[in-house]
């Protein structure tokens, strides 16, 4: 995600899936309805997702 310059904006536990079907776990982001391609210097200067699940540097931003 990050090489494409995508923020998902609402990462939380519900949206990361743990596949466990084969020898090597994997483990999935979805949800992806917040998520934004931005440009390489863009700042995101807006608070986004789930207020629970938000860093409390951003909310004292």
């Amino acid at each position: 995600m990050h090489s494409q310059n995508i923020a998902h904006l609402d990462l939380k536990p519900e949206n990361v899936l743990l596949v466990e079907n084969c020898e090597m776990p994997t483990i999935k982001v979805i949800d992806f309805g917040l998520s934004h391609r931005l440009d390489s210097v863009a700042e995101v200067k807006a608070m986004f997702g789930t207020p629970e699940f938000i860093a409390p540097e951003v909310v004292n931003f």
